[in-house]
This record gives C-alpha cells, structure tokens and sequence, in this order.
C-alpha cells in the first residue's frame, strides 16, 4: 500500500509539472528568424586570441555569477537567479550544419565488438530463457512476502496465480542455446509487436554465467531519429524502461535513492568515456551526469530504491560540446516548417557490475562549418531578456490558484544546439545558445484540498533557451 500511495503522489506531481509548462502551439518568440540566422552570425563574430590567454567571457562581458530577481504578473510565480555563469573555453564558438545520419554495418560491427567479450552469440529471434521467468517469480515472491502492493487490485490469491502462470512458462523455455555467427546485416521488421516497423540489426549473446545481452539498431523510419541501443541483461527489459522511457527530473528529484552504487563515481565515469572511445566517437564528450533511480526496490522498512550512474554524451564541434538538456526535440506544430527531429545524445547508465544500459540516438552528419565563429549578443542583454522572458514563459504557474511556485536559477551556461532550417528537411544549423538550468518548487496554498507540495528537480532541463546570436527563444521541444 505504500508502495501504491507513493505512486500516486509522484504521479500527482508530474501532473502539476506538466500543466504549469507552455503548450507547443504558442511558442513564445522574440524576434525568431532562424532563416537569417546565418548572415547574422557572421556580421560581427566574437573572437579572441588563442595567445591572450583569455576565454569569450571579456568579450561578452558576461560575469562569473549572475544575479536577479524577477516574479509574474500576479506575483504567484517567484524567480531568483544566483547563477554560475559557464563559458566555454576556446576562442569563438561556430555556426555549423548537419544532417540526419542513420547506422551503418560498421557501426553494428563495433557495437559488437566492444560488449560481446567472450559471450556466445546466439539466435536473436530465440524465445526467453527459464531465467528471464523466474526472475519475474522472484520479485512476484518478495512483493508476496512484503504485504507492498494495493490489496484492491491484486491479493495472494493473484500474486500466486501469477507465479503458476509464469512457473509453466519457465518449465517449458529453453534453458540452454546453440551459438551461432553474428549477423551484421539489417533486415525490414514488418511486426510491430516485435519493435518499430523499418530496418533493424538484432544481436544477442549468452555470458558464462547464463545472461542474455542484447544489442539493437533501428533505423530511423518515421523521421523520428534513428537509435542503438545496449542491454547488459534482456530479463530487465521493464526496469531499463523506467530509466529511460519513465525517467522525469520530479521523479528523480523528489526519490530518496537509499541504495547507491559502491563503484566510485570517478571510476564509473571513466568506463563511460572509455566505452564512448571504443566506439570510435571521439568527438563526443561527457556533458551531464546524475543518479538516476531505478525500479529496483529492496522491500522491508522502509522501502529502499536502488540507483545507478548515468553519463550523458553530446558532441563537440572545434572543442565546443553541444549543450545536454532532457529535451527529445520531438514535438511538431507546424508539420510544413519540418518534421520531428531527435536531439543526437549517448546516454550510459552504470552499476557496479559496469554498463547497465547504453543508448545512442540520432546520430548527426557533420556536413560543414558554415562559419568559424559566430557573433553573440553581450550577456547583459541576454539576462535581460531572460528576466523578461522567464516569466511569461511560465505564466501558467503564475496563474495556478493551487499552488505558488518559486524558481531558482543555479547555473547558465553557453554552448551549442541544433535547430531545424525551414523547409530543408533533414538538414539542421548548429548554433550558440545560452541555457538556463535550476531548480523549481511549488507550495500548497492554505486551504486548498491537495497538500503535495515540494522541490521539483529540473536538473538538465532548460529553462530558457535563449539563441546567443539575436536573443530570440527556442523551444527545445520544437527544435527552432
């Protein structure tokens, strides 16, 4: 029951999340004109010697912490800035053009080649194994032995039924499998039960001790972005799910994560970037990191949730790494200005047994450095459209009659991000932006029915994201 109770307060306060943010179909704008955003960037561009021994925070005058105050119109929605302000070091930041990429066999072949080790590859079409069952059976036993779960929906009598079920299936899966050669090649899935309709690669194989590793390429179809992915243990599908798929800042941040990993985070983080070199992507760079909460609880008193590391990858382009944010860049309004384009990032999630999971997504091509450096707007006039804007981006919050909201701002950072070019399809513009990251918690107010109240963790979530060549404002959702 606590278990269930906790589930609806989370679920609660996602739902309060998601109403305070802007609907896709007004995004707010100052004077966006992506098209023109080339001759723009190359009128006045911001440079400074390489033997000044100085970075672009002079020229751009921009402070090393940045301080403001600003609130709504009805004063609902309280802001305060006390940000660290990030510049990149290099003397100038590009402008730059890429296109959608899609995998390759090589790519396939690498993949493989970096997780197999002395596993025995086998059939990747094979049926579950008696493990991928009993493990189900296990956790159906402890939640059992718990009491932790709502007795209107499922009681012993169920709980039992369930293990029967799964018990048969287990009888009847193989326990053992005939190794195979690797297939490299892509074939057209045509079942949508059995994954995204399009081109995919399929590879598993078997370790010692009877683990079933799995490796997935799909390419990109609907134009959504084309992903791989790696899967330590295919039995885990559900628990890798809620890492990925489920994973929301709110949740994360309100989650006390009891159960840490013992590896050292230093350690972890050197396996990530020593995978990513493997893989042959050295122009990619670690840009985030967090503990991220699992499905995995320990039952007793209390309930425990287990966590594990997670490294976030972007690429660099002439050393200026692509600003990381939670954003999947696939939401579409205006379906004639471009179709949905997901952002290109490397997400490695660790434990102390290594690599958990990795997905790769939507690999870019680099097509050409339009522009060596681009010109950037002075950072005062950027704070000052960011406590112009701020507020009346999130306006929503500042008229809920629920609740109160009080932003904080802990960092903003300069770096790159892709928009999307009008009307040329699948080609994008790599371009400076500012980043506004932070913190935001809403209070109940008095005598209201609903008491969930509390810190939702935005951690890398823009809150603003601000084009540092003309000051307008990108939707991240929207890519432009």
């Amino acid at each position: 029951m606590k278990k269930i109770a906790y589930l609806i307060v989370i679920l609660f306060l996602l739902a309060i999340i998601s109403a305070c943010q802007k609907t896709p179909d007004s995004p707010i704008v100052i004077g966006k004109d992506i098209d023109n955003i080339i001759d723009k960037a190359v009128e006045d561009p911001v440079v400074v010697s390489p033997d000044s021994g100085e970075d672009l925070r002079k020229p751009l005058d921009a402070p090393e912490i940045l301080k403001l105050e600003t609130e709504g119109v009805k004063g609902n929605l309280k802001i305060y800035v006390d940000a660290d302000v990030i510049v990149p070091n290099t003397a100038s930041i590009p402008v730059a053009r890429v296109t959608r990429g899609q995998f390759s066999e090589e790519d396939v072949k690498n993949l493989y080649k970096v997780f197999h080790g002395d596993a025995k590859p086998i059939d990747p079409d094979a049926p579950p194994s008696s493990t991928y069952y009993m493990e189900s059976v296990q956790e159906l036993q402890k939640r059992k032995e718990s009491g932790e779960y709502d007795d209107k929906l499922l009681d012993d009598e169920g709980i039992d039924d369930q293990i029967k079920d799964l018990l048969k299936q287990a009888a009847e899966a193989p326990e053992s499998y005939e190794e195979v050669e690797p297939d490299f090649t892509f074939k057209e899935n045509k079942d949508e039960s059995q994954g995204p309709p399009g081109l995919y690669a399929r590879l598993k194989f078997m370790s010692d001790d009877n683990i079933i590793s799995e490796i997935n390429v799909i390419q990109d179809t609907y134009g959504t972005g084309a992903y791989a992915e790696y899967i330590r243990d295919n039995t885990k599908s559900n628990e890798i799910n809620d890492m990925v798929v489920g994973y929301s800042d709110a949740y994360s941040g309100n989650v006390e994560i009891g159960i840490l990993p013992t590896i050292k985070e230093e350690d972890a983080q050197k396996l990530a970037q020593d995978t990513v070199t493997k893989l042959g992507l050295t122009d990619f760079v670690c840009t985030g990191k967090r503990v991220t909460p699992t499905s995995q609880l320990e039952y007793g008193e209390p309930i425990e949730i287990r966590g594990v590391y997670e490294f976030m990858f972007t690429r660099k382009i002439n050393g200026v790494p692509i600003n990381y944010t939670n954003d999947e860049g696939l939401t579409t309004v205006h379906e004639a200005y471009h179709q949905p384009w997901m952002y290109e990032k490397i997400r490695i999630f660790i434990d102390d047994q290594g690599i958990v999971y990795l997905k790769w997504s939507s690999p870019y091509i680099m097509k050409e450095i339009v522009s060596e450096a681009s010109a950037m707007l002075p950072f005062s006039d950027i704070s000052d459209i960011f406590k112009r804007m701020a507020p009346m981006k999130y306006d929503y919050c500042d008229n809920d009659e629920g609740y109160s909201y009080e932003m904080k701002v802990t960092e903003a950072r300069l770096g790159l991000m892709r928009v999307t070019e009008k009307d040329v399809g699948d080609s994008g513009l790599i371009i400076p932006v500012w980043d506004f990251f932070g913190t935001l918690t809403l209070k109940g107010k008095p005598r209201q029915p609903n008491p969930a109240q509390g810190d939702q963790h935005y951690v890398y979530t823009s809150f603003l994201t601000i084009n540092a060549i003309d000051g307008s404002i990108i939707d991240r959702e929207l890519g432009y």
